[in-house]
């Protein structure tokens, strides 16, 4: 068969929200990130054809002002997967960010998925971090509040600070905002600040978590990261969370927290069934 990797245009979407179908029940983020990919000069997207048809796909965006390649939304149509095209394209993005001469490159994969792992570490990339997602939706109003710990909105100019003060926070020294990982940094701080709000608490323990308005096909959702050395301070961020969900009208959560406090879902009521739930991995390659 013919095959070419090149770059991603726009009227591949149709056969590539094809492949989408068949990955993550269905739940596949991947449509919602075709046209952020074409608008963002940041992304590099390429396809694999084989004889005319994509079949595979993965983007290579710079993030951490040109320190970072982050690898995302590799995908392989149903009927061409173990034939080796991940390693591929995988191969592929690596070559481009070396070209770049990015310094660095990062992915994430669930930990349940051999495949994805085994490509990281085919070339060369460690895991250097762990953690947890789970998505909750309701359609009744419920009241739950948890307040053991102090949590109260924090200035985004105050978060750098806050984090070096309390390195047991962020043992990779990384802030995670939806699906990417970004150093610690300034300006990486104020990237995220350009569309989420900060929260922190520091009396019995320390936490630190961001959230913002996602908006999604189906429908608007609370997307917030938690970052806390107990499981007070945890669920006092949840509940902080939760409720400034129900103020904006928003009925859909996902969170994403150190893997430690999944256990706490079995103390909270309205938590003990979820609509969704993942363990990510976080690899990384240095690459200068």
């Amino acid at each position: 068969m013919d095959s070419k990797i090149r770059e991603f245009r726009e009227d591949d979407i149709p056969e590539l929200l094809e492949i989408a179908k068949t990955t993550w029940e269905g739940h596949d983020h991947l449509p919602g990130m075709l046209k952020h990919w074409m608008s963002n000069s940041n992304c590099n997207p390429f396809v694999m054809e084989l004889d005319g048809k994509v079949v595979s796909v993965a983007n290579l965006k710079v993030i951490d002002q040109g320190k970072t390649g982050w690898m995302e939304g590799l995908r392989v149509h149903p009927d061409f997967r173990e034939q080796g095209l991940a390693a591929l394209m995988t191969n592929h993005i690596v070559d481009v960010a070396s070209a770049m001469k990015l310094p660095k490159i990062r992915l994430v994969t669930a930990t349940e998925n051999l495949a994805p792992r085994k490509l990281a570490e085919s070339v060369d990339m460690s895991i250097i971090g762990q953690y947890s997602v789970f998505w909750k939706g309701w359609r009744r109003n419920f009241k739950w509040t948890y307040e053991v710990d102090s949590v109260k909105r924090m200035e985004s100019s105050d978060v750098l600070e806050f984090a070096q003060s309390h390195p047991e926070l962020l043992p990779n020294t990384t802030l995670i905002h939806l699906w990417d990982v970004f150093d610690l940094t300034r300006k990486n701080v104020d990237v995220i600040a350009k569309t989420a709000e900060f929260w922190s608490g520091e009396e019995s323990s320390a936490s630190l978590s961001s959230g913002f308005q996602h908006d999604t096909r189906y429908g608007p959702e609370w997307c917030f990261t938690i970052y806390a050395t107990t499981p007070d301070a945890f669920l006092s961020n949840l509940s902080v969370h939760l409720n400034h969900a129900r103020d904006l009208g928003i009925k859909i959560l996902m969170c994403i927290h150190p893997p430690d406090f999944e256990e706490q879902y079995q103390n909270v009521k309205w938590l003990k069934r979820r609509n969704h739930g993942i363990q990510l991995l976080l690899f990384e390659r240095v690459l200068s």
